[in-house]
């Protein structure tokens, strides 16, 4: 596994990522009505603001990505 920075075409693996990442971690703390609201599309667009923009976006990646870490 490698950590890179992220690149624009890996935006669209990161929105449902982070989504996915809310309903494992916090499923236990929050209703599902709020899950309901969390848009992978959304989250996709913004990861590829972030890193149009130049913010640090790092993603662990095997030929898939598993994992994000942005700064910032």
């Amino acid at each position: 596994m490698t950590v890179r920075l992220a690149r624009l075409a890996d935006a669209a693996a990161l929105g449902p990522l982070h989504v996915d990442s809310w309903r494992a971690a916090y499923s236990h703390l929050l209703p599902e009505s709020f899950f309901e609201t969390l848009d992978p599309a959304a989250r996709t667009a913004r990861f590829a603001e972030m890193i149009t923009e130049g913010r640090v976006v790092l993603v662990a990646d095997d030929g898939e990505v598993h994992g994000f870490c942005s700064l910032g």
